[in-house]
């Protein structure tokens, strides 16, 4: 896991969070999975990668990307200012709600609704929820 911003605090098990404030500090933490890790910025990117579990990933000012190998867990991704990239394993089930100006995500499994600004639906007969939003922003899903 790699975030951008002041790390404030990390705990090492099942509900790893981390919390980070306005300051440019970078860190890399090998962290045992899975986790429902918890990062927090309100201006700066967010960065991760190699997760087993679910992510909340919150920033008020900037950039998500990430990659989740197993969803485990829920995972929330967030910025009111910035894109978000995720990538997820080709043939995960999961379910899925989308939000923001640009969206894009290539489905080969999906039910429910798209419209221009709103993805939801269940990939792959659904599964953990990954909610992905920005106000201002492209959101692009990936597979591996």
């Amino acid at each position: 896991m790699k975030a951008t911003g002041f790390l404030f605090l990390i705990l090492l098990s099942i509900a790893d969070i981390a919390q980070c404030q306005d300051y440019s500090f970078k860190e890399s933490y090998a962290i045992t999975s899975p986790v429902e890790l918890s990062i927090v910025t309100s201006d700066g990117d967010i960065n991760f990668e190699n997760i087993t579990g679910g992510v909340t990933g919150i920033t008020s000012d900037g950039h998500i990307n990430g990659e989740i190998v197993s969803i485990e867990y829920p995972t929330e991704l967030k910025t009111s200012d910035g894109g978000i990239d995720l990538t997820i394993p080709e043939g995960a089930g999961f379910d899925l709600e989308m939000s923001g100006e640009n969206l894009h995500a290539d489905f080969k499994k999906f039910n429910g609704d798209v419209n221009e600004n709103y993805i939801s639906g269940q990939v792959n007969g659904g599964g953990e929820l990954i909610k992905l939003a920005t106000s201002d922003g492209r959101i692009n899903l990936e597979f591996n």
